[in-house]
């Protein structure tokens, strides 16, 4: 029998330590591997929350510099997707919200939205436009939010925890949203 590992946590499993290895699924997974595994998922949050392809490259080296500061911290090897959502939310919000600022001093000029896939259709892109338009004007966390339930298809419990906010906060922020849009594109 082999004696058990100093690092090991309960069950055997082992902690995530940044330049440790952890036990996931069965397979063992380091930040690189985090990185290879999610930097997907973060892209496409990343072009669906910004808006603009020409952010995404940026948004994930933020969100994986992120990630990387507070890989020791996470204890819950099942929780490294939820882990990585997290932050793309948070950095998406304070990215959004600079882009509002540089905006109102005159620093950001905007530029064609182009979240759509190669198969849209030019009704749908021309509609995809206009609801990220209106996307502009709502504040950072609401636009989250409505990207998250509306886009991704997130339960809204998923939201409330990948934003840190309450479930009625998450539901107050799609309204806001909701509001909008129907009264710019009049549905």
């Amino acid at each position: 029998m082999t004696p058990p590992n100093p690092t090991s946590g309960p069950q055997g499993r082992l902690r995530l330590v940044r330049g440790e290895a952890i036990e996931e699924h069965d397979a063992v997974t380091t930040f690189e591997a985090c990185f290879k595994r999610h930097h997907r998922l973060v892209a496409t949050l990343g072009l669906r929350i910004l808006g603009r392809r020409g952010d995404v490259d940026d948004f994930v080296q933020d969100v994986f510099l992120e990630v990387h500061r507070s890989f020791g911290n996470l204890r819950d090897p099942g929780a490294v997707k939820g882990f990585v959502r997290a932050i793309a939310v948070r950095v998406a919000i304070k990215k959004l919200r600079r882009r509002k600022l540089a905006a109102l001093v005159g620093l950001d000029e905007p530029v064609d939205i182009e979240p759509h896939g190669v198969e849209a259709n030019q009704e749908h892109v021309a509609l995809l436009g206009q609801v990220y338009r209106v996307l502009e004007g709502v504040p950072a966390r609401s636009r989250v939010v409505w990207v998250l339930r509306h886009i991704e298809g997130e339960k809204l419990e998923d939201i409330a925890e990948a934003t840190s906010m309450g479930l009625s906060s998450v539901k107050r922020h799609l309204a806001v949203v909701s509001a909008r849009l129907e009264e710019v594109l009049g549905e």
